[in-house]
């Protein structure tokens, strides 16, 4: 399975389980990918990328952040089985871990269930 099906997935069972009943809930898709449209050049792609750190892009950022009323901040990376843990995204895990928030590389939808339950059990706030 692809990531961006696992994430979709992720989405879809995170909002049907917590979300709904819930919106103190709450899944963030961070879009961190370099996938700019109108970028024809690559002048175009520099400067948007000069544009986007400018505003805060933090290069290796978790796929998706997620608050939620019982528990700190869970900040998860996404990967397909075979996709590799990129050397910025293992500093941004790193900078994670010394704050108050938790960090966590997943490679599928059970896992990401497994994930977030026992992070909701055992991380209450």
């Amino acid at each position: 399975m692809h990531e961006s099906e696992i994430q979709k997935q992720c989405y879809i069972w995170f909002n049907n389980t917590y979300t709904m009943h819930n919106n103190a809930y709450v899944f963030i898709y961070i879009k961190n990918e370099f996938d700019y449209f109108g970028s024809k050049t690559k002048l175009d792609r520099v400067k948007q990328g000069a544009r986007d750190k400018a505003l805060g892009k933090c290069n290796g950022a978790s796929d998706v952040v997620i608050f939620s009323p019982v528990a700190i901040p869970l900040f998860i990376e996404l990967k397909a089985s075979r996709g590799v843990h990129a050397k910025n995204q293992k500093q941004f895990a790193s900078r994670i871990t010394k704050t108050k928030a938790e960090y966590k590389l997943c490679r599928s939808v059970e896992q990401f269930k497994e994930i977030v339950i026992n992070h909701f059990n055992s991380n209450s706030c």
